[in-house]
C-alpha cells in the first residue's frame, strides 16, 4: 500500500474484463493508482461479496432499492481503514446474469484517526459508486477526502433505540458485547426485528450509535458489517448484521459468540458482556451528554499513555478509569469506598514522566492526599496501604511535592501512634518507605526534628531491634543506619539500644571469642564522619570488651582463645567517656601479657619484666600459672626463653625471700644442729626460681636431653648464681639421677662455652661416679694412683709366694699340667683408668645396697628411677611460691623451720 496521505478507491463488479483478468467475470473494474494489486487481491477482494436475502429472492423481488446495502468498515493488517458498500446490482451488461458493486474506500493509517475520532465520514458518505462502465478507464482518482454529510442522527438515538426494542439493559449488553468482542476472537451476531428492506439503515443507525460509545482505541480495533445473509466469522469482522431468520437456534457453533436475536427475543452471553462493568453505567447516563464522553476518551488516551495493547482493548480497563474519571469529576463517594483500591489504581497508570504526561491523574492524586492531610485534626485515620500508595506515588513526584508528602507521612504515622492505633502502622511503612532511601533518610530527619515525631521513631527503632540475634544483625543494623541516616548512629538512643543489644547477643552466644572479634573487626571499618561517631565506635569497643572479659576465666583460658583475643589486647578499649571496671583491666593486663611473652620474638624483654614487675601479687601470680599451663607442651629450644619468664621473681619478692632466708640461717647456726643441706631449704634467692623452672622442664620435656639443653642455655651466662647452681645439683640428686650415663650428655659437657658451668657439671658427674672413678679423678688423683700401683705390686708378689711355696711343697714331684698356671691366669685384673667408665666397686656392686638419702635422712624415691623420669608432680598446678619442687624429697622453700 502506498505512504501518501491521500485517500484511494476501488470499484468492483461483473464486466467484460477488470485490472486483473482480461476475459467476463467478477473483478475489480478500477482503482486509484496509488492501490497497490496484492493488497487489492488479498484484503478487498475477500470482502466483495454480497448475498441477497432469501425472503427477497423467494418473492422475486425487481426493485433494487428494496434489497439491503451492506455497509462494511474494517482496518487492514497494514493498518489501513477500509470503508466499504456493497450493493445488489441486478443483471450485468449481458442481461442474464445478476451482478453486485462494490465501492471501496481505503483511508491510509497516518490519516485514519481523524475519521475514527468524528465518526461521521463513516456513517455519513453521502457518495458511494452504484454502477462503473469500463469504458471510462480503469483508473480512479485519488481523494483528498471522504465527501459526507456532518450532521448526525446521535440526537434521535433513543427513538432508535425504542424502534428497536432496546432498553438500558439490552443496550449495555450489546455495547459490552462489542467491547469483549474487539479485545477477543468471539463474534457479535445481531438479527433486527424489522422488516427486511429497513434491516440495512436501522444497522447502520445502531452501529453508528454503539461506535459512538466506544473510546478511541476501542475504534481503532473495530470492524463491522451492517448486512450478510447469514452468521459467518470473517477476519477483520466484530459485529455482523444478519438476515431475520438465518440465526438457527441451538446452533452449537455459535455457543462461544454473542448472539442478539431480537425477532426471536434470543440473547446467548448476553449477560455476561454488561456483568459489573462500570463505564456500561457512564455509558448510558451520557447518551444526550457526548461532551461528557468526549471528555472521559480524552481522560482515558492520557491514561493509557505508553500501556500494552492488550490492556488498552480490555474492557475492565474503561470500567477502573471511568471509575477514576468520576471521581476527578467530584463523585467522592467511590473514592471513600474504597480510598486505597482506588489510589493505586491511579498509580497504575503513572510511570516516570507522569507528571509531563499525565498531568491529570498525577494532579488527582496529589489532591486526594491533600484533602485526607486537611481531615487529620478529625482523626481521620488512613491505612497503611494507603501510606505505601503516597510513598510510591513520591517516586514519580517533583522535589516540591515530595517534600510535602515527607510531612505528610509523618503526621499520619504520628497521628496513628498518638491514638494507639495499629502497631505495625509505622514498622510496615518505614518498611517502604526503605524503597526510597532518599525519601526514607527524609523522614527519619522530620522525626528527629521534633520531640513528638521522635517518639514515634523510638517505638520503631524497638520494634525493628527486636529480630536482631546474632552478630551479623548488629552489623547489618549499624551499616543500615550509618548508610541512609548517619545523624542516627550519633545519637544517645541509638548507641543505648545498640549496646544493649551488643551486651546480649554477646551473653548468650555459645562462641563469644569469635563472636567478639568479628564484631569488633566490623567496628574497626567504620570510617567516623564525626566525633560523635567516633564516641560511637569508643564506647562500642569498650562494651564488646566489658562483655567477652566479663565471660573470660583465666584459668580456662587456651592458647587458642590467646590468639582469637588479640584483637583486645592489642587496643586499649575504654580511651571514651566510661573505662573498664578495675577487674577487668586486671583481666586485660594479664591477659596482654601473657600474649606478649606467647606471641613475642624475645626482643621486648625489657618491656616484658616492666609489665610483670608492675602487677600485684595476685595478678603476677596468675600470669605464671597461665605461662607454665601454656607451654607445658611447648617446652623446646625456641620457647626456653617464654618458660623462664613463667619461672621470674620480681625484685622486691628476692628482698623479702633474701631477708627471710638470712634469718632461717641465723635461726639454724644458734640451734647447734648440724646445718648440712640448709641452703636448699631456704627460699630461692636469685631472678627465676630455678628448682621450680628445672622440675618443670623435666615433667614437661619430651626427653632428658631437652632438660639439659634448658640447663646449658640458662647457664650461658658468664657468671652463674649460687642459686642456679644450687638448682644444678638438687635437680642432678634428684630428678636427674644418671642423666651421666648418656654417652650424648657427656658429649654435650664437653662442647659448653661456659668453663664455670662445664666444670660444676663435671664436678655433679664425679659425685654421682663410683668409688674407683672418684679416686682416679680430681684432687685425690695422685694418691689414687699410687694406691693402684702399691696393690698391683702386693698382688704380683703375693702370688709369687704362692706359686714358690707349692713348688718346695711339689719337690720332686713333676707338676700335673693342669696345675701349672698360665701367663694370663697369672694376671691381675686392672682398672680401668677412662674417667667416662665406671670401675665396679663394693658400694656400686653390692646388690644389698641402699638407695641414697635425701638431705633430711628420708629414702628417695627418685633415686632408683631412670634418666629423665621424675615422680614429681608439675610445677604449674600451684603457685610458684608455695610449689613442691618435685617428689624427689627435695623439701618447699622456707619449710626449713619445720624440719628443724
Amino acid at each position: 500500500m502506498s505512504s501518501e496521505r491521500k485517500i484511494q478507491q476501488q470499484y468492483f463488479a461483473r464486466a467484460r474484463e477488470g485490472v486483473f483478468r482480461s476475459n467476463e467475470g467478477l473483478d475489480t473494474v478500477a482503482k486509484s493508482p496509488s492501490l497497490d494489486g496484492n493488497f487489492i487481491k488479498k484484503t478487498l477482494h475477500p470482502f466483495c461479496v454480497y448475498f441477497p436475502p432469501q425472503e427477497l429472492v423467494q418473492r422475486g423481488e425487481q426493485e433494487l432499492s428494496r434489497f439491503p446495502e451492506s455497509l462494511t468498515v474494517f482496518h487492514a493488517d497494514s493498518g489501513e481503514l477500509v470503508i466499504g458498500r456493497s450493493q445488489f446490482a441486478g443483471t450485468d451488461f449481458t442481461g442474464q446474469r445478476d451482478t453486485i458493486f462494490v465501492h471501496n474506500y481505503v483511508v491510509p493509517k497516518e490519516r485514519k484517526e481523524e475519521v475514527l475520532r468524528s465518526g461521521f465520514r463513516i456513517f455519513q458518505i453521502n457518495h458511494f459508486q452504484t454502477e462503473y462502465d469500463i469504458q471510462e478507464g480503469k483508473v480512479l482518482p485519488e481523494l483528498d477526502d471522504i465527501p459526507a454529510d456532518s450532521q448526525s442522527h446521535l440526537e434521535r438515538q433513543q427513538n432508535i433505540l425504542d424502534r428497536l426494542g432496546i432498553d438500558d439493559n439490552l443496550f449495555k449488553q450489546l455495547l459490552g458485547a462489542v467491547m469483549a468482542s474487539i479485545s477477543s476472537n468471539k463474534k457479535v451476531y445481531i438479527a433486527l426485528d424489522v422488516d427486511v428492506t429497513e434491516s440495512a439503515i436501522y444497522a447502520k443507525k445502531l452501529t453508528e450509535i454503539l461506535f459512538h460509545f466506544l473510546p478511541y482505541e476501542l475504534r481503532r480495533h473495530f470492524g463491522f458489517t451492517t448486512y450478510y445473509n447469514e452468521p459467518q466469522g470473517k477476519k477483520f469482522i466484530d459485529v455482523m448484521f444478519v438476515e431475520k431468520g438465518s440465526i438457527r437456534a441451538n446452533d452449537r457453533s455459535l455457543d462461544k459468540d454473542f448472539v442478539f436475536d431480537f425477532p426471536n427475543g434470543r440473547f446467548v452471553n448476553a449477560e455476561r458482556a454488561s456483568q459489573d462493568h462500570f463505564y456500561l453505567n457512564f455509558a448510558w447516563s451520557c447518551r444526550e451528554r457526548p461532551d461528557a464522553l468526549a471528555e472521559f476518551f480524552s481522560f482515558a488516551e492520557e491514561a493509557l499513555q505508553g500501556r500494552e495493547a492488550a490492556e488498552k482493548l480490555a474492557p475492565s480497563t474503561y470500567h477502573k478509569l471511568c471509575a477514576l474519571f468520576q471521581v476527578s469529576r467530584g463523585l467522592k463517594s467511590l473514592y471513600e469506598r474504597n480510598k486505597d483500591g482506588l489510589l493505586y489504581s491511579i498509580l497504575d497508570y503513572l510511570d516516570d514522566g507522569a507528571q509531563a504526561n499525565k498531568q491529570k491523574l498525577y494532579q488527582m492524586f496529589y489532591q486526594l492526599v491533600g484533602d485526607e492531610v486537611s481531615n487529620l485534626n478529625s482523626g481521620n485515620i488512613v491505612s497503611v496501604e494507603y501510606l505505601q500508595a503516597m510513598i510510591a506515588y513520591c517516586r514519580i513526584a517533583d522535589t516540591r511535592t515530595q517534600q510535602e508528602f515527607v510531612g505528610h507521612l509523618v503526621n499520619f504515622m504520628f497521628t496513628n501512634w498518638k491514638n494507639n492505633e495499629d502497631p505495625n502502622y509505622s514498622i510496615q511503612t518505614m518498611q517502604e518507605l526503605q524503597q526510597q532511601p532518599e525519601l526514607f533518610a527524609a523522614v527519619v530527619e522530620k522525626m528527629h526534628s521534633e520531640d513528638r515525631y521522635y517518639r514515634v521513631f523510638e517505638d520503631y527503632f524497638q520494634a525493628r531491634a527486636e529480630s536482631i540475634n546474632t552478630v551479623r544483625g548488629i552489623q547489618e543494623e549499624i551499616e543500615f543506619w550509618k548508610k541512609y541516616t548517619p545523624q542516627v548512629v550519633a545519637s544517645t538512643f541509638f548507641l543505648q539500644q545498640i549496646l544493649l543489644k551488643v551486651q546480649r547477643v554477646l551473653e548468650k552466644s555459645s562462641d563469644i571469642l569469635n563472636n567478639g572479634k568479628q564484631l569488633y573487626a566490623f567496628i574497626q571499618t567504620l570510617d567516623p564522619t564525626s566525633r560523635d561517631i567516633e564516641i560511637f565506635k569508643e564506647n562500642l569497643e569498650l562494651a564488646i570488651a566489658i562483655c567477652m572479659l566479663d565471660a573470660l576465666e583465666l584459668d580456662q583460658v587456651t592458647a587458642a582463645d590467646i590468639d582469637k583475643l588479640q584483637f583486645l589486647v592489642a587496643r586499649n578499649p575504654g580511651k571514651g567517656k566510661k573505662e573498664l571496671e578495675p577487674k577487668d583491666k586486671e583481666k586485660l593486663r594479664i591477659l596482654g601479657t601473657v600474649s606478649l611473652i606467647l606471641n613475642g620474638d624475645g626482643q621486648k624483654e625489657s618491656e616484658i619484666l616492666s609489665k610483670l614487675d608492675g602487677m600485684d601479687p595476685e595478678a603476677f601470680d596468675q600470669t605464671r600459672r597461665m605461662l607454665q599451663k601454656l607451654l607445658r607442651v611447648q617446652v623446646y629450644a625456641a620457647n626456653f626463653k617464654k618458660v623462664s619468664y613463667a619461672f621470674y621473681r620480681r625484685p622486691k619478692d628476692q628482698d623479702a625471700d633474701d631477708e627471710e632466708g638470712l634469718g632461717v640461717a641465723a635461726r639454724s647456726r644458734s640451734s647447734g644442729k648440724n646445718n648440712k643441706g640448709s641452703s636448699s631449704r631456704k627460699r630461692e634467692s636469685g631472678i627465676y626460681n630455678y628448682r621450680e623452672m628445672l622440675a618443670y622442664v623435666h615433667s614437661a620435656a619430651q626427653n632428658s636431653e631437652t632438660v639439659f639443653e634448658f640447663i646449658i642455655w640458662c647457664g650461658s651466662s658468664s657468671k652463674l648464681e649460687e642459686s642456679y647452681k644450687a638448682a644444678i645439683r638438687d635437680y642432678f640428686e634428684y630428678e636427674g639421677q644418671g642423666a651421666f650415663k648418656s654417652k650424648s650428655i657427656r658429649k654435650k659437657i664437653k662442647s659448653i662455652k661456659s668453663a664455670e658451668l662445664r666444670k660444676l657439671l663435671d664436678e655433679i658427674r664425679l659425685t654421682q661416679s663410683g668409688f674407683l672413678m672418684k679416686l682416679l679423678t680430681g684432687k685425690n688423683k695422685g694418691i689414687g694412683i699410687s694406691l693402684i700401683v702399691v696393690v698391683f705390686t702386693l698382688a704380683i708378689a703375693g702370688g709369687t709366694v704362692v706359686v714358690l711355696g707349692q713348688m718346695k711343697k711339689d719337690k720332686g714331684t713333676p707338676p700335673s699340667p693342669t696345675t701349672i698356671p698360665t701367663a694370663e691366669q697369672s694376671k691381675s685384673p686392672t682398672p680401668s683408668l677412662d674417667p667416662g667408665v665406671e670401675t665396679p666397686s663394693s658400694e656400686t656392686s653390692n646388690p644389698s645396697s641402699t638407695a641414697p638419702s635425701s638431705p633430711d635422712g628420708s629414702s628417695d624415691p627418685g633415686a632408683s628411677s631412670s634418666p629423665g623420669a621424675s615422680s614429681s608432680p608439675s610445677a604449674s598446678s600451684s603457685p610458684p611460691a608455695s610449689t613442691t619442687p618435685s617428689a624427689s624429697g627435695v623439701p618447699p622453700s622456707g619449710e626449713e623451720d619445720s624440719q628443724q
